[in-house]
C-alpha cells in the first residue's frame, strides 16, 4: 500500500508539472503568433536620400552610373500587366526602367516598347546570351533598345572581376554591343542594399537564406535615381495571401513560368530558400508613405504616413520559429535557420520531446526503483 502511494503522488507531480509547461507554452505550438519587426519610421527627404545605393560603375571602372529623372516607370513582369492597354503610358513617362529578359515586342500595347534602363540579375546573365532575339531587342534595334544596362548582384557583395563567371558574361557583352552603357555595382552599393534590407525586417539577408529579387535592387535605384517613381503591374503585399487561386501569370510573357501566387507563396514560406516578394512588397508600401511612389495596374490604396508593421508570412514563421529555437539552444544571436533546420522545422515536435524527457522520464525511473525494492 505504501508504494502505491509514492506511485501516486510521483505520478501527480509529473502530471502538474506537464499540465504547467503545456499551459505556458503550448499556446505556442500552434500557428505562429504575430510580430512586429523593428521598422525604422525614416521620412521622406531620407527615403529620397539612399547615399551610396546607386553607386553603380562601369564595366570598366571609368564612370559612375549618374543619369537622374524627374519621373520614373518601373515596369514589373508580371501577368497583371496583360489587357492593361498601359502602353502609350508608360512610353510617354521620362525614364522607363525594366527588369530581367522581359521583352516588349508582342505586348507594346500593355507594357510599352521604350526603354531607358533595364537591370538584370545576375543570375539571368548566361541564360541572355544564348537569347539571339532578345539581344536584338535589347541592345540592337533602336526602337526599344536600352540607354544602360545595369547588373543586380542577387546575393554577392564582394565579387572577383577576373574570375567571376558572371562579370566575365558581363564584360563579353559590353564589348560586343558598345553602344549600351553596362553598370555593375559598387561594393559600397551592395553593402548598402544589405543594411536597408536588415533596419527594415530586423534579419540579415544571409541569415534569412534570401537572394534579393531584382525588383527589391531596381527600387532602391529608383528611389536615388527619379524624384516620382510609377510601378507598373506588382501587386499588394497582402493580395496573395487572401487570392490563393488567382489564376495570374508570373510572367506575361511566359505561361510555361506559372502562376505568380503560387510561387510567391512558396518562396515566402520557405525559410531555407527563395525570394521574399511579398516582404519586399510590404516594404515597399512603407516606403509609398513617406515617398513619391505610386503604383498601377493593380492599383494600390495606401493611406497614412506611419510606416506599418510587417506581418508577412516569412517574417512571423521566422520569429516564431527563432523564438522556440533560442529557447532550447540559448542563443545570443538570431541563427540561420537553414542551417539548423533539423531542429526548427518541427519545432512543436521537438517541443513535445522535452516535455516527456523533463518530466514523464524521472517518473518511470521512481517506479522503477520503487518496484526494485
Amino acid at each position: 500500500m505504501r508504494r502505491f502511494y509514492i506511485l501516486l503522488t510521483v505520478g501527480a507531480l509529473c502530471t502538474c508539472f506537464t499540465f504547467y509547461y503545456i499551459n505556458r507554452y503550448g499556446k505556442q505550438l500552434g500557428s505562429p503568433v504575430p510580430v512586429k519587426a523593428n521598422i525604422r519610421q525614416e521620412n521622406k527627404q531620407k527615403i529620397q536620400k539612399l547615399e551610396g545605393i546607386d553607386k553603380y560603375v562601369t564595366i570598366d571602372q571609368e564612370e559612375m552610373f549618374a543619369l537622374r529623372c524627374n519621373k520614373c516607370a518601373i515596369i514589373s513582369n508580371s501577368g497583371r500587366l496583360l489587357k492593361t492597354g498601359a502602353g502609350r503610358e508608360i512610353d510617354e513617362t521620362e525614364c522607363v526602367i525594366r527588369m530581367n529578359t522581359s521583352p516588349t515586342k508582342g505586348f507594346e500595347q500593355d507594357v510599352g516598347s521604350k526603354t531607358t534602363i533595364r537591370v538584370i540579375g545576375h543570375a539571368n546573365l548566361k541564360k541572355l546570351q544564348s537569347m539571339s532575339a532578345i539581344l536584338e531587342e535589347f541592345f540592337s534595334d533602336p526602337k526599344t533598345k536600352t540607354k544602360h544596362l545595369i547588373v543586380a548582384w542577387l546575393y554577392m557583395t564582394h565579387v572577383n572581376k577576373t574570375s567571376n563567371p558572371h562579370y566575365k558574361t558581363t564584360r563579353i557583352l559590353s564589348k560586343m554591343y558598345p553602344g549600351i552603357s553596362f553598370y555593375v555595382p559598387t561594393l559600397e552599393s551592395m553593402q548598402k542594399a544589405e543594411l536597408i534590407f536588415k533596419k527594415e525586417t530586423d534579419i540579415t539577408r544571409k541569415n534569412a537564406n534570401t537572394w534579393f529579387t531584382t525588383g527589391w535592387l531596381t527600387m532602391l535605384l529608383a528611389i536615388a535615381t527619379c524624384k516620382n517613381i510609377a510601378v507598373y503591374g506588382m501587386l499588394e503585399h497582402h493580395h496573395c495571401q487572401n487570392h490563393m487561386n488567382d489564376p495570374t501569370l508570373y510572367h506575361y510573357y511566359n505561361p510555361k513560368d506559372g502562376k505568380e501566387c503560387q510561387y510567391y507563396k512558396r518562396s515566402e514560406e520557405s525559410l531555407a530558400w527563395g525570394h521574399l516578394f511579398i516582404t519586399e512588397k510590404a516594404i515597399f508600401e512603407n516606403w509609398a508613405k513617406q515617398a513619391p511612389i505610386t503604383f498601377h495596374h493593380p492599383f494600390w490604396n495606401i493611406s497614412g504616413t506611419s510606416s506599418s508593421s510587417l506581418d508577412t508570412p516569412f517574417i512571423t514563421k521566422y520569429r516564431y520559429r527563432y523564438k522556440h529555437f533560442q529557447r532550447f539552444s540559448k542563443l545570443g544571436t538570431i541563427p540561420n535557420l537553414h542551417t539548423h533546420a533539423h531542429i526548427t522545422s518541427q519545432s512543436g515536435a521537438f517541443q513535445m520531446k522535452v516535455i516527456l524527457i523533463v518530466f514523464c522520464l524521472p517518473f518511470l525511473f521512481l517506479m522503477g526503483c520503487i518496484c526494485c525494492f
